[in-house]
């Protein structure tokens, strides 16, 4: 496998070989050289060489363009994919109009000439895009093999899930491995505010299995999770833990430069010979964990 070689025998992939695909719906360990710190260039597109066609059109916000054009233009200078947002779309326009009717201003036009005269409303932008489709036991044949499979391997166990939404994967963890200590975290306040309260509706748990459901009646599984504000292009919290899960996030939505900066720090805290799980539309260059979807090694050596 090509990549970067760290101190300590990791290999790193090399940005060109992380690929995204688009979703159907949505104690720390120190390595040096030290991991660069995530820089995003607001000023800058940063986008795929599939959008490169589409972007050359739209170099500045001069003029008019649709919701789809303007998320085009807007999403790779925050470092982000518009390839990933196309189908959940329109969750993220909801939130800028919102935004847009807050700062008075005419349409996604001028919000787009506002983000070029205010370079500091980038972050806020950048706010208002995580896209929050989460339900407990999402993608049954994951859980099933972690439950299964991959958990069994790792005993004890430290978890950490990255851009947890409101809250349902980590809670789904909780019930799944009684024994497993849960760090869950989000960008987006909102969906953390959920994830708290605990508080879901039926459809929430429409694929959860019976004897799993029957594990939440005293409410003691969420005394387990932790819910923390985080940006996955930050810093990771303390490590190092033996399972993460980062599914239908930075390996779908972000930049394929910030995707291989995310992966760098996701792998930094993942103790040698832990699990990596991700979306099952999602793909990297590290060895598969044998008998189950998704879900990845970190090389032991």
């Amino acid at each position: 496998m090509r990549g970067q070689l760290f101190g300590d025998g990791l290999r790193v992939p090399d940005r060109r070989f992380l690929a995204a695909r688009e979703q159907p719906d949505g104690h720390r360990q120190h390595l040096e050289p030290a991991l660069p710190e995530p820089s995003l260039d607001f000023g800058g597109v940063r986008a795929g060489a599939e959008l490169d066609d589409q972007l050359a059109s739209h170099a500045s916000i001069n003029t008019a363009l649709n919701d789809d054009e303007f998320l085009q233009w807007a999403l790779p200078r925050a470092g982000l994919r518009w390839a990933g947002f196309r189908k959940p779309r329109r969750q993220v326009l909801r939130r800028l109009r919102g935004r847009v009717e807050e700062l008075g201003l005419d349409g996604l036009d001028a919000y787009g000439s506002y983000l070029e005269a205010n370079p500091d409303e980038w972050s806020h932008f950048v706010s208002l895009t995580p896209v929050t489709i989460s339900r407990f036991y999402r993608d049954r044949a994951v859980f099933e093999a972690l439950e299964g499979v991959v958990l069994p391997a790792l005993r004890p166990l430290r978890a950490w899930s990255a851009a947890c939404a409101s809250g349902e994967e980590a809670y789904t963890l909780a019930l799944i491995a009684p024994e497993l200590e849960i760090l869950a975290t989000d960008i987006h306040e909102p969906v953390l505010r959920r994830a708290r309260a605990a508080v879901y509706p039926e459809s929430s748990f429409a694929e959860l299995p019976d004897r799993l459901r029957a594990r939440m009646r005293d409410g003691t599984y969420r005394e387990r999770v932790e819910i923390r504000r985080h940006d996955l292009r930050e810093e990771p919290p303390d490590g190092p833990f033996d399972l993460i899960l980062c599914r239908n996030s930075a390996f779908t939505y972000f930049a394929d430069d910030v995707q291989s900066r995310v992966l760098e720090r996701l792998l930094v805290v993942l103790r040698p010979g832990g699990a990596l799980v991700v979306g099952l539309h999602e793909r990297l260059p590290l060895d598969p964990w044998p008998g189950a979807r998704a879900v990845y090694r970190r090389p032991k050596g």
